[in-house]
């Protein structure tokens, strides 16, 4: 899946011929790290008050003390509800709006409808896609079944479910480096 751009400038000669591959793996994992970053920054660090009387406890003293305090235990997965849903809105809020989050923007990623036939990425591409991201609950088994599919598959299951692909965009002299760079392991 390789595409050519070639930009003109005023004078109508070629300018940097443009590449756009499939997004490295390792770019998609540093993008999804960002994103966490932020969203640590942004949402979770606002809820950190509520979990001040757990933290300075050892796990015996955190069990003890969960169950003779059962409106904690409500407390907490209300919580943890809310975080879920406001990390949701933001992958999908910054994947519908602009095909890509934060941490896609600074790895230059991209986040495209495979089959080409939508210019823009639907509501239920980036709902399906998202709601894989979610590191809590239920929400956590799904970003786990994720990443297992894409150790066997090298597609995440989201992109899958929701007909989407990473792409990046790459000049001339890197797409030459990676040819180079997948050859030089048979030398």
């Amino acid at each position: 899946m390789v595409k050519a751009k070639v930009s003109m400038n005023p004078l109508n000669l070629p300018k940097k011929r443009l590449f756009e591959n499939s997004a490295s793996i390792w770019k998609r994992i540093l993008a999804y790290l960002i994103d966490m970053m932020l969203i640590n920054i942004i949402i979770i660090d606002r809820f950190k008050d509520h979990f001040n009387e757990l933290s300075s406890l050892d796990f015996t003293q955190i069990i003890t003390f969960v169950n003779t305090n059962q409106e904690l235990i409500a407390q907490i997965a209300t919580i943890e509800a809310v975080i879920s849903v406001l990390i949701l809105f933001y992958f999908i809020i910054f994947e519908y709006k602009f095909e890509r989050t934060p941490g896609k923007m600074i790895m230059k990623l991209f986040v495209k409808d495979k089959t080409k036939k939508k210019a823009q990425l639907t509501f239920q591409q980036v709902f399906i896609r998202s709601i894989f991201k979610i590191p809590f609950s239920i929400f956590g088994l799904l970003m786990f079944v994720d990443v297992v599919h894409y150790m066997f598959r090298k597609e995440r299951l989201g992109d899958k479910l929701a007909n989407t692909i990473v792409t990046e965009v790459i000049s001339t002299w890197e797409k030459k480096y990676q040819i180079f760079g997948a050859l030089e392991k048979y030398y």
